[in-house]
């Protein structure tokens, strides 16, 4: 997949416009490709401008990569979350963030663990998580 590859370059690089334009151009030629699906997905629900999120659509995006991954994997189940508490939707995010703890725990993810806790906390303030930067 070039296309979600050089999204993964892109955003590596912070150059999250650019990345969201891959990750949309692979789903566009594998639209059952849960990868791109939340990578596209993280980004329209925590981009730091207003003008590039589109809740909605993160949430449509995230929801369909965890039913391609049977709600199996931490890190899509915590950009599902992180697209619901972009809409206001904090309940939902708490308990799909909750859910992406338990299985990063489970698995012993310790890093990402870290990550989810820190964002649950958020919304169980009803605090949505924004990624601080992008490339200049």
């Amino acid at each position: 997949m070039p296309h979600y590859n050089l999204g993964m370059a892109l955003q590596a690089h912070g150059d999250l416009e650019a990345a969201l334009k891959q990750y949309l151009e692979a789903l566009a030629l594998s639209p059952d490709s849960s990868a791109p699906m939340y990578r596209a997905a993280w980004i329209l629900a925590t981009h730091p401008s207003a003008s590039v999120r589109n809740p909605d659509q993160a949430v449509a995006l995230a929801t369909q990569a965890v039913e391609l991954t049977d709600s199996n994997n931490p890190e899509i189940l915590d950009v599902l979350g992180a697209a619901y508490a972009a809409a206001g939707n904090f309940e939902q995010a708490v308990k799909t963030a909750q859910a992406a703890l338990d299985l990063a725990v489970d698995r012993q993810a310790k890093p990402l663990e870290g990550q989810i806790l820190m964002r649950l906390q958020s919304y169980r303030r009803n605090q949505s998580f924004r990624l601080t930067h992008t490339k200049e």
